[in-house]
């Protein structure tokens, strides 16, 4: 048997370099989301932290990657510098792969020392599926190595198991959700009518156009007239039309347009892989309230699902709102994991976060750079006062 090699690469470069022995791991790991595929992340480093320290762990069995984490220093109130996992509300790209078939103890374990030898007091993980078996077990190997840890749950995220029987669904939704939905697409219908595209993937000469159709949508709404919209923050059009281009050169790339008599009223930016479909994106414009277009999107894609035997699930990425609670069929917490290596400086800072958060009941420490937290869609949000309203 091979002895397990534990490697860190600390620059980007070194990160495409090995591209395709990660996505390999990726590949075979339950991890679904494409986003966590090496030349992602590396877009994301080059967009969000081009000049922060990286600790990117690779652990090996012979020639074979088994398991591997990116994370990337981050400054918390300006009181200690951490690791964090990359990825941000633009982006969401730090995940733990793992290779189920290897022997998972042992490369976690080396993965456990790896994290042990950085040089940051603490690794705070800050937005981590907790209940996933990958997450559970680097916990639990941790501790057995002498290391402490900490959790707390932070919000949930909502999903859509795809029955491929839209009937069957449609009886486990509330009635006054399923009345709602009826009433928006009757009163589209009498106003001419909608209709769903879906571009899976589309050309690459066409992705620039579409994705600019798209984000005028979200422009057309509050977020354009604060400047917030993505068209109106510096750089961020650019960066999803490249990790789109990269996407669609996977086949993993999904745009989907909802149309009003040739305009579009409501865009989804999503990803597809593994049979999960992950809403990264939505937006709708705010003159066609009436119609419930951000949900009346979701209505008309989710059917089409229902046909397709390769789809599992539907994942909202972000906190659940009333909006996509309508369509959930189970969720999952996403929480902070916090690791301190066996020092005592990291002890003690462990402690007295965990020791103001008893008492407080917040955290002490909250990363301020872009890569610290989810924002909610207020899209969705928004929509959902529709349907309330609707619905009474």
């Amino acid at each position: 048997m091979s002895r397990l090699e534990l490697i860190q690469l600390k620059s980007i470069a070194e990160l495409r370099c090995v591209a395709t022995a990660w996505d390999d791991l990726w590949a075979r790991s339950d991890c679904e989301l494409p986003n966590a595929r090496a030349e992602l992340i590396a877009q994301w480093l080059e967009q969000f932290a081009s000049h922060s320290r990286l600790a990117i762990l690779i652990v090996k069995d012979g020639d074979r990657m088994v398991a591997a984490l990116s994370l990337v220093a981050e400054r918390l109130k300006r009181v200690v510098t951490v690791g964090n996992l990359t990825g941000n509300s633009w982006s969401p790209c730090g995940e733990l792969l793992i290779d189920r078939d290897c022997d998972v103890e042992a490369a976690l374990a080396r993965l456990v020392d790896g994290i042990a030898g950085l040089p940051w007091p603490l690794v705070w993980f800050n937005t981590v599926p907790l209940e996933f078996w990958r997450w559970q077990k680097l916990a639990l190997v941790a501790r057995q190595r002498g290391l402490e840890t900490t959790t707390k749950v932070r919000y949930r995220i909502a999903q859509m198991e795809i029955e491929h029987d839209w009937d069957a669904y449609l009886r486990g939704r509330s009635r006054n959700h399923r009345r709602a939905m009826r009433r928006a697409m009757t009163r589209a219908e009498k106003a001419g009518g909608v209709e769903l595209k879906v571009f899976s993937p589309p050309a690459s000469n066409e992705i620039e156009p579409l994705m600019q159709r798209g984000f005028a949508v979200e422009d057309r709404s509050w977020k354009g007239a604060e400047g917030t919209s993505v068209l109106r923050s510096p750089g961020m059009f650019e960066f999803l039309c490249r990790q789109a281009r990269q996407l669609a050169a996977w086949r993993q790339l999904e745009l989907v347009y909802l149309e009003h008599q040739g305009k579009v009223i409501a865009f989804q930016y999503s990803c597809n892989a593994k049979g999960m479909h992950f809403v990264n994106k939505i937006g709708y414009d705010p003159e066609y309230a009436n119609f419930a277009p951000g949900q009346l999107i979701r209505w008309l894609l989710f059917e089409k699902f229902q046909s397709d035997p390769a789809r599992r699930v539907v994942d909202f990425i972000g906190p659940v709102t009333e909006a996509t609670a309508k369509w959930a069929t189970r969720t999952y917490p996403i929480g902070r994991l916090i690791i301190a290596p066996p020092r005592l400086f990291s002890r003690a800072v462990l402690r007295g976060y965990s020791a103001w958060e008893s008492r407080f009941g917040q955290p002490c420490l909250e990363p301020l750079t872009r890569s610290g937290e989810i924002e909610t869609d207020d899209a969705e949000a928004s929509d959902a006062r529709e349907l309330v309203g609707m619905e009474t």
